[in-house]
């Protein structure tokens, strides 16, 4: 409705308190309320669709205004003199944003045909006041845009700031997680270990350790907690720390992996889980026993032969109770001159194609350069993800673990 005499001192004085407003002369708000028109909005009406070309400028009056983008809420406009609709109008576009009431609402909307472009030689038809309004509204969105940007600056600011402090953050966290698991690697009389641990982002959810389990006994282990990041690394800490305490004095991995699953149950979140790889080595007679839960086998090297080890399909952890889980308990009796390798689904699963196993590749690379020591050999298998992957980052961790039997 246009704005009459008993709503006119009144929208007049709502818009002098505007801090858009306040430095225009009263004439020349005087002059803007001439063409603009009083709209009274139910609660949850739409005033601004979007997707779709606004034609209005809107100066909010009494009530509140919501603003969404893509359903999702952004702001609530309340103060007396608050715009919106602006950037839809500057720049012609479709607007970017969804706006409605959550409770009535007054607002002043002025045309966009105050603000429409026309040529040198017709502008001497346009009204002086009209032709006045457009340099008020200039001026105005001028004053919008500088508080915009300067708005958008600061919170720039704090989120470089709390972006800098975050990655300060992950890489304390980093350091731990490596500190964690790389200072407790037990070194294995007669069975060496050349390792290769990457993480895809800076926090990772492979874990790995070699357990001193009592005289001659060694527990290993290699996880992997489905995804990555800070969820999956919190998960491949706590799971490590429960295997450390569950491996010390236990000679059989099955009794382990059994004790551990059952710890996991308690703080594992839904669709979280980790396959494990976990055997007892015996240096002194080359013994390896092991459960697998639901990881792939580990692959041995022997005699330029290249073999998967037996593994029953065991369930990953944190899922089901242990006698749901089908753990078996497999031992493997280890020779001079044997290779053992173990690793995540990182090391070969970008090697998979619609036609080529990526499991099965990583087999066919290590017939192809078993020849290689073992030093040499993880390095190598990196490198070719790297160089498959045109020098990318890994999507997910990397860690492989190659054993030499002396």
């Amino acid at each position: 409705m246009d704005i009459g005499e008993k709503l006119y001192p009144h929208i007049f004085d709502q818009l002098r308190q505007s801090r858009y407003t306040k430095h225009i002369s009263d004439k020349s708000l005087e002059k803007l309320l001439i063409y603009s028109d009083f709209r009274c909005y139910m609660k949850n009406r739409v005033i601004i669709h979007q997707g779709e070309i606004n034609h209005h400028l809107f100066v909010l009056v009494s009530g509140a205004i919501t603003v969404k983008v893509d359903g999702n809420f952004i702001y609530t406009l309340r103060r007396n003199g608050d715009i919106f609709g602006e950037m839809s109008l500057i720049t012609g576009n479709p607007s970017s944003a969804h706006v409605e009431t959550n409770e009535d609402s007054d607002v002043i909307a002025i045309s966009a045909e105050v603000l429409k472009q026309v040529s040198p030689e017709d502008e001497t038809l346009i009204e002086d006041s009209q032709v006045e309004i457009r340099l008020i509204l200039h001026e105005w969105f001028s004053r919008i845009l500088s508080e915009k940007l300067f708005l958008t600056s600061e919170k720039a600011k704090l989120y470089e700031g709390l972006s800098q402090r975050m990655k300060k953050d992950l890489d304390n966290a980093k350091k731990v997680q490596e500190e964690v698991f790389y200072s407790n690697l037990q070194n294995i009389p007669g069975f060496q270990l050349h390792l290769k641990s990457e993480f895809a982002s800076e926090l990772g959810g492979d874990l790995f350790g070699i357990f001193h389990v009592k005289k001659q006994l060694y527990g290993i282990l290699l996880g992997d907690v489905t995804g990555h990041g800070t969820a999956s690394a919190l998960l491949a800490l706590s799971t490590w720390n429960v295997f450390h305490d569950e491996a010390l004095h236990v000679e059989h991995p099955l009794k382990t992996i059994t004790a551990v699953n059952a710890s996991s149950l308690k703080y594992m979140p839904d669709n979280y889980f980790i396959t494990a790889f976990y055997g007892v080595y015996d240096s002194s007679s080359h013994q390896l026993r092991y459960v697998n839960a639901g990881h792939h086998p580990g692959i041995l090297i022997r005699n330029e032969t290249i073999t998967t080890i037996p593994v029953a399909k065991g369930l990953p952890l944190g899922v089901f109770p242990s006698e749901m889980c089908n753990y078996h308990e497999f031992s493997l009796q280890l020779q001079s001159g044997d290779r053992l390798v173990l690793c995540t689904d990182g090391v070969f699963e970008y090697m998979q194609s619609k036609n080529v196993n990526g499991y099965n590749k990583l087999i066919s690379i290590l017939e192809e350069h078993q020849h290689l020591p073992s030093e040499t050999l993880k390095d190598f298998l990196y490198e070719y993800g790297k160089k498959l992957l045109s020098d990318k980052q890994y999507e997910d961790d990397f860690t492989l673990m190659i054993f030499d039997v002396a």
